[in-house]
């Protein structure tokens, strides 16, 4: 899927602090990701897990630290170009335009790429990899059931040829069984050299289909490793597991 071998550093996130307001949420994080694989951020409500994605998206300004991607620099970056050099977003609450059918909003995540032959050849793809999509093509967005509105929302994201992809929340607010396909959908991705940086509060999935996982509290990470470590850590066990 990408040119960039496994292994090789993606994306290099260093001392960053980002806040609202007055106030800092994070800490002077760290967080490193190697292409092809999955690392997760896992940790309670308001630890600043969104914030990151936010900080690396663009969405949210960097008041100190570095974030290198892909071997550049992109703090300070505008979001539209942070995108078209190769991070994609999928926001928490999937954000899908509700009122615009599915393959507009399809159409729309590739908005900054040229070629309409390969746009169409990659929307036929995403049609592929989710049957039920081409089914709703025509339907608004809105009308479509949570799970069939976090694939599209993965979907989306997907158009934009992402480098690596950022998942807040993939899982919020469906049921069991949706919640196990997300996960494979997700892994399936990693399996075809998809980079993936997933926030998630269900830490027993994120932590079972991730390589690399980092635990945050109030701001500051407290924990990484393996994701395998990392699982049977008593305290992340006590914390989230358990």
């Amino acid at each position: 899927m990408n040119a960039i071998p496994a292994g090789v550093t993606l994306l290099d996130v260093r001392g960053l602090h980002a806040g609202y307001g007055r106030s800092d949420v994070l800490h002077g994080i760290d967080v490193r990701i190697e292409q092809g694989r999955i690392a997760s951020i896992i940790g309670a409500n308001g630890a600043g897990k969104t914030t990151t994605l936010l900080a690396i998206s663009g969405l949210l300004p960097v008041r100190a630290g570095s974030i290198e991607f892909s071997g550049a620099r992109i703090d300070g970056r505008t979001a539209h170009a942070i995108v078209s050099s190769g991070v994609t977003q999928v926001p928490e609450g999937r954000l899908i335009l509700s009122q615009m059918s599915v393959r507009e909003n399809l159409e729309l995540g590739a908005w900054t790429r040229h070629g309409r032959a390969a746009v169409d050849d990659d929307i036929e793809a995403m049609f592929a990899r989710f049957p039920i999509l081409r089914e709703r093509a025509a339907l608004a967005a809105g009308s479509l059931s949570g799970g069939e509105q976090q694939m599209l929302a993965i979907a989306r994201g997907l158009m934009a040829r992402p480098k690596l992809l950022l998942l807040d929340e993939p899982s919020l607010g469906l049921a069991p069984k949706l919640v196990a396909q997300i996960f494979g959908i997700i892994e399936s991705l990693r399996e075809e050299g998809q980079s993936i940086l997933l926030v998630e509060q269900n830490a027993r999935q994120a932590l079972a289909i991730s390589d690399y996982a980092y635990v945050m509290e109030r701001g500051s990470v407290v924990r990484e490793g393996p994701a395998g470590e990392v699982a049977r850590d008593p305290a992340v066990i006590s914390a989230y597991l358990g």
